[in-house]
Order: structure tokens, then sequence, then C-alpha cells
């Protein structure tokens, strides 16, 4: 019992809802004072104006919706006291203007104002006179009046965190729904023209490249794409940066022969060396005149460096030819030279009888 005792005593003291200003006013000049209470609340108030008054006061009391509660024009010393209606913010105006009997300049005013609240605006003495309470029992009054207005205030704040959850949960399901729309909508708008349903593109006009100059430095950019063609060729080689693959060619004329070029593309003699078929996809020429063998070998070297490097699968040194297979054309090698030395050893004996007789053929008339 003693351990509640002093629980509630150092409750209204913490608790206590008394507030005391002094506030100072220029001539017509204005300064409001702000509070929260709640709804259903006692409010009592006192004010007094420090000597030397020089100054006349208005107060002025509103509530949450700017409504009049309390209004006294040239005040001096007073109370007042009101019951709140709704919850909210309420606000306690002083107002200042010159006196029509004081004509010296302008001064200021001092103002003492003291408002309280709850279970402090309550006059206990007066209900223990009322109700013939000893100070006992007065003070046990006002502990429970206490404690009715803290679990109040439990109350008002339980409701107050079920109103912000039920918010947040409803921010969260609208926000989710808007998240899922979106997706909706743009998926829908990268799908929409693969089936020819575009959007009208009268908003996607390009005419505004006429008004705006957007073409810069011209010369530096060609150089920059140049250097970007090299290392893309460098990158690729011996494979075509672009287009199909071209035969390396001297320009014409001695004048110009020392420079190099590409040329239309590779003669059926040059890919019958390399030993590639003329259907790949490389320039084919017809050329009217027969190139040097010099040429006709470096242009069948390029375009065997390139199938190895485009179609490394089909070249030979990457099949794996069985043992079989091997030896079948060794043999073949070796009779096909035997043959050609015994047809040149006939060659070579019928050329020398052919000089022993050299009258043979000729006939005498």
């Amino acid at each position: 019992m003693k351990i509640c005792l002093l629980f509630l005593v150092i409750a209204t003291l913490f608790l206590s809802t008394t507030n005391s200003f002094q506030i100072d006013l220029k001539e017509r000049q204005e300064k409001c004072i702000s509070e929260e209470i709640e709804h259903d609340s006692l409010v009592t108030g006192s004010y007094s104006l420090v000597e030397p008054k020089q100054l006349a006061v208005d107060l002025i009391i509103y509530d949450s919706k700017h409504h009049t509660i309390f209004h006294k024009h040239t005040i001096e010393d007073g109370k007042f006291a009101f019951r709140t209606d709704i919850h909210g913010d309420y606000k306690f105006c002083f107002t200042s203007h010159r006196q029509q009997s004081f004509q010296a300049s302008a001064s200021t005013q001092r103002i003492e104002f003291e408002f309280k609240m709850g279970s402090e605006a309550r006059d206990y003495s007066d209900i223990a006179t009322k109700e013939h309470l000893n100070p006992l029992e007065t003070e046990i009054r006002k502990m429970q009046d206490l404690v009715l207005e803290i679990h109040e205030e439990i109350l008002y704040s339980k409701n107050r965190e079920e109103a912000m959850r039920n918010t947040n949960e409803s921010t969260n399901a609208r926000v989710l729904w808007f998240s899922i729309l979106s997706i909706i909508v743009l998926v829908g708008t990268g799908v929409m023209p693969n089936y020819k349903l575009t959007l009208p593109n009268v908003h996607f006009h390009k005419d505004w490249k006429t008004r705006v100059k957007t073409w810069f430095d011209q010369p530096a950019r060609k150089t920059r794409r140049k250097q970007n063609r090299i290392k893309k060729a460098i990158k690729v080689a011996p494979r075509p940066a672009s287009g199909s693959l071209r035969p390396i060619v001297h320009c014409q004329t001695q004048r110009y022969n020392m420079r190099i070029k590409s040329g239309r593309g590779f003669t059926h003699r040059e890919l019958k060396m390399a030993g590639i078929s003329r259907h790949q996809a490389m320039g084919i020429e017809n050329p009217n005149k027969q190139d040097s063998k010099r040429e006709l070998q470096k242009q069948a070297k390029q375009v065997k460096t390139y199938m190895k490097v485009r179609y490394p699968e089909r070249t030979i040194e990457t099949r794996v030819i069985p043992q079989e297979l091997r030896e079948r054309d060794l043999a073949k090698e070796r009779r096909d030279k035997i043959q050609k030395n015994q047809r040149k050893t006939h060659q070579n004996q019928t050329r020398k009888e052919e000089i022993n007789n050299p009258l043979d053929g000729w006939k005498v008339n």
C-alpha cells in the first residue's frame, strides 16, 4: 500500500500540467501560446498585468477549429475556466494597443499568465467542503483523478497506435498494387509492338534536332572512328572487321603500287590452292589476267589463315585420322611416285632415240 501511494505521489509530481509564463508585449503586437488539450478536459487560468500598466491588452482563446472560446478586452487581473469539446491545439493570444488616456511614447507591457488542465484544474478545497472530506481523503481523491487521467491517456495512445498501424497497412497494400500495376504496364508496353499493337506516336516527334545543335567536333569524331576501326580490325584479325573476307592487293600504276587496299574478291585459282570451296561466304572475282605465283601464294595463305581461325574444326590439323587410312594414303603416294618415275624414264628414252636418229621421219623426193 505504501509503495502504491509513493508511486502515485511521484506520478503526480512528474505529470503536473500547470503552465506559467511571463510575456512582454510591445505596442500593436500579438503573441500566442499553443497547447494540445484532450477532449472533455477542464482548463482554468489566471492573468495579470505587471506595473506600470502602460498598454491595453486583449485576451482571446481559440480552439483547434479557430473558434473563439473566451474573449476579453483591456484585461488587468482575472481568471477564466472552460471545458474542451474536441481534441486539438488551443491558442491563448494576447494583443496590445495604446490606451486613449495615456499619450506617452510606446513602451513594453509585461503579462503574467498561468493555466492548468485536467486534475490540476479542479478546486479540491471546494470539493472537500461540499463532500465533507478530511485532508487524507482529499489527497486520495486527487490521486484517483490522476490515475483516471493517466488511464485515459494510455487508452488514447493505444487508439492512436491502432489507427497508425491501419494507415501503414493500407499504405503498404496500395504501394504493392501500384508496383504490380506499373510492372504490368511496362511489360505490356514492351510486348505491344511485337503484336502490332503499337502506341500512337504523336508525342515522339524527332523534329527537335532542327532547333537544337548536336553536331559538335566532327574532325575529332572522325579520328576516333578511325582509331576504333583499327582496334576492331586488330582484335578480330585475321577475320574482316565488316563484310566478307577480301584479298589484300596493291594499287595500280607505278606511283601508287606501294599502297595496299582491299580487293574485290579471291579468284578461283586462289581458293583452289587454299583448298577452300568457292561457295564459302567470301568475295569472288574473275580477273581477265593471270596473277603472279607470288601473289597467288600470298592470297591462298590469307584464306587458309582465315579459315583456321573462323572454322578451326574443319582444318586438317584438328582431324583424327585412323592408322589404316594413314597407311593407305602413304601406299598411294608411293605408287604414284613409282608410276611417275617410270613415265619420266620412258619419255627420256624416247627423247634419246629421237636425238640419235635425227633423219627419221624425213622423206627424200
